[in-house]
């Protein structure tokens, strides 16, 4: 089989803060959660370092993605 290569971008994506708006929210680590809530996938604590907040994501942020780019 032969190589190929493609042109990428990456892309951060940061959750921001639901409560002050003003920053956004740093992983602290995983969580325990409750069985009856998404057992199948895990939940990640974050908090905002302005406001202080907590909150519980589905993904860690930063998140970072990848987009091939066309005909380059």
């Amino acid at each position: 089989m032969a190589e190929r290569s493609y042109k990428v971008v990456t892309r951060k994506i940061e959750y921001w803060c639901d409560q002050c708006d003003s920053s956004a929210m740093k992983l602290v680590g995983s969580t325990p959660k409750a069985k009856w809530e998404h057992p199948d996938r895990p939940m990640w604590r974050h908090w905002c370092p302005l406001c202080e907040a907590n909150v519980n994501l589905d993904n860690q942020y930063p998140l970072y993605r990848y987009e091939y780019m066309e005909n380059q």
